[in-house]
């Protein structure tokens, strides 16, 4: 799933998880 986001954070790997659980927040809700 990391790899996936990567392209939508530039690559970002360990901004990728926190910004992935703030915007898979704001999706879910």
């Amino acid at each position: 799933a990391d790899d996936k986001l990567k392209p939508v954070f530039g690559g970002k790997g360990q901004v990728s998880m926190f910004e992935m659980t703030k915007m898979v927040s704001k999706h879910l809700k």
